[in-house]
């Protein structure tokens, strides 16, 4: 009787444990509101994941993180609304929460947070255009996941709220201030790459620098050194 009661038990755990993040996140139906919701909002669920990103929102005196799977890629990350759990980034977790839709960001809530090991790698940046994260199918995909743009100039300064624009010529996304950092960018300012969370934001999807390790200016080329009679035999 022990026996059969310790299967059911497991098979009962496997289930739990058996959710991926990308069973939270995928979906092809914009929703009422055009935000992509989870086809599991409302569910209680258990996932597991490595921490990519920790103390958003940290000027609210909170611990929220993101999560992704360990093989990364779109579709593949969630934001961890939780309170009490100190997480490391590369701490391999195990998150039993609510998913849950606030104003069109999918969330796991009231979560029991297990650290099960730390210093795991986690997964690259994805590497995607500004304009497959302006709107859309496309740019939800990447909520909760590390995505990079490269090349990008700065098309608006940051508003009062420290959301501003950048394009590298396919079209327009934000950059906001979720981990309380974020460039001083100016009109026209050119940056290498810019790197962050990829969020949901008061209508508008966001990339999410979490440090100022996250972005790097593009440097002017100088022509000052070079001999002009050098350039110019580039164009005999």
């Amino acid at each position: 009787m022990k026996k059969i009661l310790f299967v059911v038990l497991l098979v009962i755990t496997v289930a739990m444990s058996a959710t991926t993040i990308y069973d939270i996140q995928y979906t092809t139906d914009a929703g009422n509101d055009g935000t992509y919701p989870s086809p599991m909002a409302g569910q209680e669920v258990t996932v597991e994941g490595v921490v990519t990103a920790i103390g958003a929102n940290e000027y609210q005196g909170n611990t929220k993180f993101f999560i992704s799977d360990v093989t990364g890629g779109a579709w593949n990350g969630v934001y961890v609304y939780d309170w009490d759990t100190p997480v490391q980034i590369g701490d391999m977790v195990t998150v039993t929460g609510e998913v849950t839709e606030y104003y069109g960001v999918t969330e796991l809530t009231y979560c029991d947070v297990n650290v099960m090991s730390s210093g795991n790698v986690t997964p690259s940046p994805i590497i995607i255009t500004t304009g497959q994260m302006s709107a859309g199918e496309s740019a939800e995909s990447y909520e909760g996941c590390l995505v990079k743009v490269m090349n990008v100039a700065v098309t608006s300064e940051a508003d009062d709220y420290g959301k501003f624009s950048i394009n590298d010529n396919t079209g327009e996304c934000k950059v906001n201030d979720l981990f309380d950092v974020y460039p001083e960018p100016s009109m026209g300012d050119n940056y290498s790459y810019i790197m962050g969370m990829g969020h949901y934001d008061y209508g508008d999807y966001t990339i999410e620098p979490r440090t100022s390790d996250d972005w790097a200016l593009s440097t002017p080329v100088s022509n000052s050194s070079k001999s002009w009679g050098k350039i110019k035999s580039i164009y005999k």
